[in-house]
């Protein structure tokens, strides 16, 4: 196995096979102790009626996103709550992928609790950053476009009026 000294997590397959058979406890090969713990099966975002065509004269509309979800250390749930997730995607918004600011507040209210911190790397249109102002969150915001800066830019200066 590599190293893992640089590396800040470390997914355990292991993990989803003990799970899967019905192991409550499970010897890891790897001596290096994991910093997130990364759920085993997609969340599912249900977008609602909105959906994209990736090959309209093939394939049916994909109305739904995943959702990778993790925890760090022992952190636990405030909220528990399924792993379909409905929330309506937003028509006709300044970004093409971005999210809902609903959605970004169900994670923040089952993930956080006020105070906590939160980051986007790929901040986009700021609907993190609002959500966590509006929820008393501190967020951390990285946006490299050129293009969608200013977005984010636009959310930082509402959440500062």
């Amino acid at each position: 196995f590599p190293s893992h000294d640089n590396i800040p997590f470390v997914f355990k397959p292991e993990g989803m096979l003990a799970h899967n058979m019905g192991l409550n406890v499970y010897k890891s090969i790897d001596q290096t102790e994991p910093v997130f713990d990364v759920m085993y099966f997609p969340m599912i975002w249900n977008k609602g009626n909105v959906a994209s065509y990736p090959r309209p004269d093939h394939w049916p509309r994909k109305s739904y996103e995943c959702v990778l979800y993790a925890i760090k250390g022992g952190h636990q749930q405030h909220k528990l709550d399924l792993a379909v997730i409905d929330v309506p995607q937003i028509q006709n918004q300044d970004h093409p992928a971005g999210k809902p600011l609903a959605l970004y507040e169900h994670f923040l209210l089952r993930s956080t609790v006020p105070g906590d911190v939160v980051l986007d790397c790929f901040a986009g249109q700021g609907n993190l950053l609002r959500a966590a102002h509006k929820n008393k969150r501190k967020s951390i915001n990285f946006e490299l476009s050129d293009v969608y800066y200013p977005l984010l830019a636009k959310a930082y200066r509402e959440t500062e009026e």
